[in-house]
């Protein structure tokens, strides 16, 4: 009798599994033809609604209460070239860091890239890149690239262009959930970098908290690759770094409807 309700109860998670699965596709492709086309802070806004239906619709099942997500990720890279001096510089990758940081619900849910349908480049690396920026200038001034540390002290010391309480590093700590930055390379000019979200994953190795630490562009670049391998991640993190860098993580890059 004991083995008969049990046969029934995993055929019962089979049967949701496989409607799980089915409902997924079903919205990912309606949505998709419905908004595919969305550019700019539209299509940012519905990237947002999409992680915030994600993390509502999760259906327990299972023993473990598996959290099944059938409600697609609707987000997409977009691209974008920036130019000017220096400070506008800092100020628009600050601003575009703090987007991609918004549309993910501000450290507010965890997990949200975690699915038992498949196994895409955004659930096994658990990252979304919001944005590729260029710079469009040979140079950035007499003094040189901006380094690690200068642009994150940036972070720390400016204001918020929304929310005039808190820095543009406290928002990312603290304004919803917790929440860490990591500034992984030298913005120099005629470069293109990368604006990554990489959501929380318990690991092994560095962490964001000893690469914030590190003042050193040499020192850095020899904690990149233990970082990006280890997936130590106490909180979701904003990465900016080189975009060749950040694709060679295997973070999920493009529109991504229906991962």
């Amino acid at each position: 009798m004991l083995n008969s309700k049990k046969g029934d109860m995993q055929m019962s998670m089979i049967i949701l599994i496989v409607l799980g699965i089915i409902t997924f596709f079903l919205i990912a492709a309606a949505i998709t033809k419905a908004y595919g086309g969305l550019k700019g802070k539209e299509a940012e806004q519905l990237c947002r609604n999409s992680i915030g239906m994600r993390a509502n619709l999760a259906i327990n099942v299972g023993n473990d209460l598996t959290k099944l997500r059938i409600y697609p990720v609707l987000c997409k890279t977009q691209d974008k070239e920036i130019k000017g001096n220096r400070k506008t510089l800092k100020r628009e990758l600050a601003q575009l860091s703090s987007r991609c940081w918004w549309m993910f619900h501000e450290g507010e849910l965890e997990e949200i890239f975690d699915t038992i349908t498949s196994e895409t480049p955004l659930e096994t690396n658990k990252c979304f890149i919001c944005n590729t920026v260029g710079i469009d200038q040979k140079e950035i001034d007499d003094a040189g690239p901006i380094d690690e540390a200068e642009l994150f002290d940036y972070f720390v010391d400016t204001k918020h262009n929304l929310y005039s309480s808190y820095t543009y590093l406290t928002y990312i700590q603290n304004f919803k959930g917790p929440g860490s930055l990591v500034v992984l390379d030298q913005i120099e000019g005629a470069r293109t970098y990368g604006i990554a979200f990489m959501s929380k994953e318990e690991g092994q190795g560095v962490d964001a908290g000893t690469i914030a630490a590190s003042r050193d562009h040499q020192a850095i670049q020899n904690l990149k690759n233990e970082f990006y391998e280890n997936d130590n991640r106490e909180t979701s993190v904003i990465v900016i770094d080189n975009i060749n860098d950040i694709r060679a993580s295997g973070c999920a890059e493009g529109d991504i409807a229906g991962q």
